[in-house]
């Protein structure tokens, strides 16, 4: 008997391990197809059993002495039917088989009952009998084969199988094995709130076998296009977990310039579902175009998802600022939230007028409010300045005071709009938010600094005293205020923006810095959606 090492796959599983000579066998008795795979260690695949040699050879026929046979005087199907009796059909057995009286190789039908004759699986040729003797070798290798009881089987089997998968492991071939019977089981429960070409990105994503790198496909549900949920695919085992981060392109999208939203996913069964994405109120999500970046999850991953995401080769790319920079990013893609028709290019394009007349209406505000603060300014500072000269006596305070009933309600009047506004609402409810809240500070300084004069005639200190903190706003005032006016002017001679048609969002350039020009449209508006 040769070596017990193969396995052979019978229908949806596999067995073995068998010698040759068992599976020869077994294609005889019909329990295996000649079409079937088998496998053996050293092997680098599983194989088909036809394309083998050891399957494909002449079983020659044992050497045995010229046959001699017994002459029949009768008929020739006489010696069966010696026992033929027609109450036979009634009572039970109609043929028996005799031991052949020659010697060779014969095959009897074997027929106990004329009911199971009807039965095909019972019209089978009888085990092949010979006269010839078992070698002694033979006879003792099976006297010595050990009885195992049925009981036991299922441990034995367990016990070869897990020993056959161990020295799989050790040859290396396990792993391959595995990422192909995986490709070929990994299936996708039906989505039908998904595109099918976006289905079977997902699909691809999932068969592609682990040895071809970590594959990631995301899908949009259609279910409510302005509270999305996403769909993520991937061939990387169970735990693996994401994080997906969406941001609106600030010219395709409606009523606002900016929208940022971040969504979790945790894979099982190849398969992560998000939660829908919406605003922190519950309000749905602008309709538009929007970036999706799918990026690994900065902690929780499983050992064998973080080995595997470490096979990814940095790639270039250009996040927006505010997202993380140092994670390895596994997917980007441009979505369309809603629907993309002509009412939604026409109500764009309203927007988009109406956002170029109020950036213009809010820097000619501005720029009205600048020529106001350095009026303000001059009438403070040159009256604080001709009084210190003198001494401070009621005359001086007089004229101080005079000077003070008209300049304290203009100062109330420039700040009546903006009174009140948070950081975020100015950044919300304007354009050139950010020219606004400059606004607000510088007008704070110059209301400091008149309060400082001020203290020369409503206290007891004199102008040396007072002389430190009065220069040091007086420098803070300044500094802020021209600035401030340097970003206004540029935003007023930036033509519009020559793709979007967009006013472009200026900024106000740091001391000692280069002159900065128009940028391109930025977000100004919108929040921070949960998930």
């Amino acid at each position: 008997m040769s070596e017990k090492k193969w396995f052979i796959y019978v229908g949806d599983h596999h067995e073995g391990p068998f010698s040759v000579e068992e599976v020869t066998e077994g294609l005889g008795a019909g329990r295996f197809s000649r079409t079937a795979f088998v496998w053996s260690d050293g092997m680098k695949d599983w194989a088909p059993l036809a394309d083998l040699p050891d399957f494909n050879r002449e079983t020659p026929l044992p050497v045995q002495s010229e046959p001699t046979f017994t002459p029949v005087t009768a008929s020739p199907i006489s010696p069966i039917l010696e026992t033929y009796s027609p109450m036979a059909v009634e009572t039970g057995p109609v043929l028996e088989a005799r031991e052949p009286t020659s010697t060779g190789l014969t095959s009897i039908i074997e027929i106990k009952n004329l009911e199971d004759a009807t039965r095909a699986e019972m019209l089978r040729p009888a085990e092949l009998k010979s006269t010839t003797s078992s070698r002694p070798s033979e006879r003792a290798a099976i006297e010595k084969t050990p009885f195992i009881p049925k009981k036991l089987k299922p441990l034995v089997y367990a016990i070869v199988i897990l020993f056959c998968i161990v020295a799989l492991q050790k040859a290396g071939a396990l792993r391959e094995i595995e990422n192909r019977l995986g490709s070929l089981l990994s299936t996708l429960p039906e989505l039908p709130d998904v595109a099918p070409p976006e289905y079977e990105e997902l699909r691809k994503a999932v068969k592609t076998p682990l040895s071809n790198g970590p594959q990631v496909s995301i899908a949009l549900s259609k279910a409510d296009p302005l509270s999305p949920l996403f769909y993520v695919a991937s061939n990387l085992p169970d735990g693996a977990r994401f994080e997906i981060y969406v941001e609106g392109v600030g010219h395709r999208i409606l009523n606002t310039l900016s929208f940022s939203g971040k969504l979790d996913v945790e894979m099982l069964k190849h398969l992560g579902k998000s939660a829908a994405l919406r605003y922190p109120d519950g309000k749905p999500i602008p309709r538009g175009e929007y970036d999706i970046y799918v990026m690994e999850a900065p902690s929780g991953q499983p050992d064998l998802v973080y080995k595997e995401l470490l096979q990814l080769a940095p790639i270039a790319r250009t996040l927006p600022n505010h997202l993380p920079q140092e994670r390895r990013l596994v997917l980007t893609k441009r979505i369309f939230f809603g629907t993309k028709d002509a009412t939604y290019e026409q109500r764009l394009k309203e927007f988009h007028d109406g956002l170029v007349a109020k950036a213009k209406s809010e820097l000619m505000e501005l720029s009205q409010a600048a020529a106001t603060l350095e009026s303000q300014a001059l009438v403070s500072i040159s009256t604080y300045d001709r009084l210190k000269r003198q001494p401070i006596g009621p005359k001086q305070k007089q004229a101080w005071n005079d000077m003070n009933r008209t300049w304290r309600p203009i100062q109330a009047q420039i700040m009546q709009k903006y009174a009140g506004l948070s950081a975020e609402q100015t950044k919300e409810n304007y354009f050139h938010g950010n020219l606004v809240s400059e606004f607000i500070v510088v007008e704070k300084i110059l209301s400091d600094l008149h309060s400082a004069q001020e203290k020369l005639f409503t206290t007891n200190a004199n102008a040396a005293q007072l002389e430190p903190e009065v220069v040091d706003s007086r420098n803070q005032f300044e500094l802020r205020k021209n600035r401030w006016k340097s970003a206004i002017e540029r935003g007023l001679a930036s033509p519009a923006h020559a793709v979007t048609g967009l006013p472009g969002h200026v900024t106000i350039t740091e001391p000692n810095a280069p002159e900065a020009g128009r940028s391109a449209p930025a977000p100004s508006a919108g929040g921070k959606p949960n998930g």
